[in-house]
């Protein structure tokens, strides 16, 4: 490496540092999922009280952590270290970041996925005060979605969005799940690439890209989990790579092995697929211990203290995130549920969801095209690349974005053919090529994850964000060398690909910021007008979320407020009214009732059950008839020109059998 990357070298930037940052990090997490879901299994409710004293708890268990493994004596960072022009995009990225916020508070989240149940699943905690597996009343359509995704998927990230949520009392940030973690994905890669060697201020730099991931700034104002996800992975990749080389170097990280099981955990915690990452987690630490003496020469660790040390990590992993496959173990005698897992054709677990529910998502056009070609089309953008912004800044089929197809991947690519070429040639590898090797042999594990999703669905962007935990520092690796390339011409060339590749990164992520920005103004036109975009979402985070409905409307009246609400069958996109019932002040306050067909024929029965359960409004489905008992005991009726008919009710007016009015 040339004079000037080594100027760039800082004591302030050193891996320990860096390490203990992501590693503290990762323990606030794990210690309030672990601390919420004990208050739960005893019966303590989440107050706003006691979420803040978890979250106390957890500061303080993250701070004293972070005490210990923090390197001592190291002198404050020197603004020469870093550089004005990143200081800059440091503040660049830290006022996108607090606008994302005020983006998630501005309005209500109205994604699929986040009202379907991600958003239900948090309501129905704050209505009995903790995590619970649901039970609602027996309905054959609303069952399934209980059973299956509000219960069944696990919901790390949900979980700590409900503490903040319990401890501020801001009912309005539920949809925010994705904020608290990107910081923890964005240590992750920086701290992963000056594992691998680059100098503080190109690793800082890929921390600060991971933040402008498009799909990630779509999602930041959504509760789909996808980000928090991929930020608990990176966090897992970078602490596996640090302590496989501790075990490859004849030491047992015991100071790491909270965060390392805390990180484990997460990953359980956040979605199915991570459950996969236990065992090959796992694995890679024993390879560790075991490919010590090859690489280094230096004996190995004792047997029996490689073997507690995996142990414990194991049984820290189970203590944060175990919950949730051992809650559908127990229930479902299936751990992934609802998902199945099939091995070679043999299914270890059938899965138990309903029929086609994961459906292959193909983008209209595109049904018949190959999967490597849905893959790459995702990867790029969509059929017409960054410019087509529905899909650029969609939660769901959100783009990764310029910098993974044309810097990462080729990154990882020269790695993988880099390595092992060097290892052949060089077998008493030296210090930094063994780091580049963990993380080489960390690539299988991205490889198990791509393919450990339902059929057809590892084209889409939101499941593959993860990847940019292994590409980025390899980008950041690659990208450095040829920056400083001893050769005038392939220096100058590097420079101007990558500066090319970051600018159209950022350009896409501008577009998904714009998008959206222009959200808070859509929702609230009310006049046909478009209002000046500040304004709008000035008033966004003023005013109380848009009912969407006309003003006056039973519709409108009932989202306003927290009244009991019994929902009939609502196919199609009506059933995402469940999500939107329970946000807002109606967050924790308002009680949902399921309401089956057949009841509603019965006069006698309806009306027992609209008066044990204090019913005041009831959503049913226009198309599938109105039935008279329904219609007949109502007060109020509205249609709304969606295709459903809102009732309303209140025993408490009516007359009693046999009394005039």
């Amino acid at each position: 490496m040339s004079t000037a990357a080594n100027t760039l070298e800082g004591r302030t930037f050193e891996p320990g540092q860096w390490l203990s940052r992501l590693a503290a990090l990762t323990v606030f997490f794990g210690a309030v999922e672990m601390l919420a879901i004990a208050l739960s299994l005893t019966g303590i409710g989440i107050s706003r009280l006691s979420a803040a004293a978890v979250l106390l708890a957890a500061l303080a268990a993250a701070a004293a952590y972070h005490r210990i493994l923090r390197p001592g004596g190291d002198p404050p960072p020197a603004r020469s270290t870093v550089g004005w022009p990143l200081i800059v995009f440091c503040l660049v990225a830290a006022t996108i970041y607090g606008l994302l916020w005020l983006l998630a508070y501005a309005f209500a989240d109205l994604s699929f996925d986040g009202l379907w149940y991600h958003i239900p699943a948090m309501h129905f905690w704050a209505l009995k005060g903790g995590v619970h597996w649901i039970t609602a009343d027996p309905s054959a359509f609303w069952g399934p979605l209980v059973d299956n995704c509000i219960n069944g998927f696990p919901k790390g990230v949900e979980l700590v969005t409900f503490v903040l949520v319990r401890a501020t009392g801001l009912n309005r940030l539920l949809n925010s799940v994705n904020l608290p973690f990107l910081p923890l994905g964005m240590l992750a890669v920086a701290c992963l690439s000056r594992f691998l060697g680059a100098t503080a201020r190109f690793s800082l730099l890929a921390g600060l890209l991971f933040l402008f991931i498009p799909v990630n700034i779509a999602q930041a104002t959504t509760s789909y989990v996808d980000a928090a996800t991929a930020c608990c992975y990176a966090a897992l990749f970078a602490l596996l790579a640090f302590s496989i080389e501790e075990l490859a170097g004849g030491r047992i990280p015991w100071k790491m092995l909270p965060a390392l099981g805390a990180g484990l955990g997460l990953s359980m915690g956040a979605k199915t697929p991570g459950l996969l990452l236990l065992p090959a987690s796992l694995f890679w630490l024993a390879v560790g211990v075991l490919a010590g003496r090859r690489w280094t020469g230096v004996r190995p660790p004792g047997c029996g203290s490689a073997k507690l040390y995996i142990l414990l990590v194991l049984l820290t992993a189970v203590a944060v995130g175990g919950y949730w496959p051992l809650r559908n173990f127990l229930r479902t005698a299936n751990p992934f549920n609802p998902a199945g897992i099939a091995i070679a054709g043999r299914t270890l677990f059938p899965d138990l969801a309903w029929e086609n529910q994961f459906h292959a998502p193909h983008l209209p056009g595109t049904e018949e095209w190959s999967q490597g070609a849905r893959i790459f089309c995702s990867w790029l953008g969509g059929p017409a690349g960054w410019r087509w912004t529905p899909v650029a800044s969609s939660p769901q089929w959100g783009a990764l974005g310029f910098l993974w197809l044309l810097g990462c991947l080729p990154a990882l690519g020269w790695l993988a053919v880099r390595v092992p070429i060097k290892f052949i040639r060089r077998p008493g590898a030296r210090r930094p090529l063994r780091r580049e090797a963990i993380l080489v042999a960390l690539i299988p594990l991205a490889v198990l994850l791509f393919f450990a999703m339902p059929p057809r669905h590892n084209h889409l962007s939101r499941y593959t964000i993860w990847l940019y935990g292994l590409g980025l520092p390899a980008f950041t690796l690659a990208g450095e060398k040829l920056w400083y390339h001893r050769r005038s011409f392939c220096r100058r060339s590097a420079r101007i690909l990558i500066s090319a590749v970051i600018f159209f990164f950022l350009i896409e992520a501008a577009v998904a910021l714009r998008f959206r920005l222009e959200i808070t103004r859509l929702r609230r036109d009310q006049s046909g007008s478009r209002p000046e975009l500040l304004n709008s979402l000035i008033r966004s985070v003023r005013e109380p979320y848009p009912a969407g409905y006309p003003e006056g409307s039973l519709m409108a009246v009932l989202l306003a407020g927290d009244c009991p609400v019994a929902l009939g069958p609502l196919p199609g996109f009506h059933r995402l009214l469940l999500g939107r019932l329970g946000e807002g002040e109606a967050f924790g306050r308002r009680r949902i009732y399921f309401l089956e067909p057949e009841m509603a024929e019965d006069p006698a029965e309806l009306e027992r059950f609209l008066r044990e359960r204090s019913v005041r409004f009831v959503i049913w489905d226009a198309e599938s008839g109105l039935p008279a008992p329904l219609a007949e005991l109502a007060l109020l009726r509205d249609y709304a020109a969606e295709g459903l008919y809102i009732l309303a009710y209140n025993f408490d007016l009516r007359p009693a059998a046999g009394e005039g009015l």
